[in-house]
């Protein structure tokens, strides 16, 4: 049982990881598209 608990343990940590390395991609693109969009109506703007 020892073993099991130690693997699932080992399984919700890197699934937990891999979740949050998603989360931070997305917000990673999400930034970089507000960052263009907003580039692009300042230079509309002026």
């Amino acid at each position: 049982m020892d073993i099991i608990d130690f693997m699932l343990k080992t399984l919700f940590e890197l699934v937990g990881w891999i979740f949050k390395q998603i989360l931070n991609l997305f917000a990673w693109i999400i930034k970089g598209l507000w960052n263009l969009m907003s580039g692009k109506k300042s230079q509309s703007l002026e």
